[in-house]
């Protein structure tokens, strides 16, 4: 059974409080917006809460044109879920998004 998701966020910054290890999301947008192509995104991150899951999972990122479909970022992240209660984030760094 694969995890259910219960949040999904872009954000421009995602500050990680180094004591409590809680998330601060700033900046949260929904759609990115260029002036033209080609164009380099700014950095933004993906963060994904995740819960019932148990092992080991390998998550894939892609962000797709929406005119073409074509996939212009694709990357993947392993994450270990110690069990089905416990809810996990996923935090991705986007540095290099470049839309063609």
């Amino acid at each position: 059974m694969l995890p259910h998701v219960r949040g999904l966020y872009l954000a421009e910054r995602v500050d990680v409080d180094p004591a409590t290890r809680n998330l601060s999301l700033i900046e949260c947008f929904r759609t990115l917006v260029v002036e033209g192509l080609p164009a380099t995104a700014d950095p933004f991150a993906v963060v994904a809460y995740l819960a019932n899951g148990v092992g080991r999972y390998r998550f894939e990122v892609r962000i797709s044109r929406l005119d073409t479909m074509a996939v212009v970022y694709s990357a993947s992240s392993e994450i270990a879920f110690p069990n089905r209660l416990q809810e996990v984030r996923f935090l991705l760094r986007v540095e290099q998004c470049v839309p063609r």
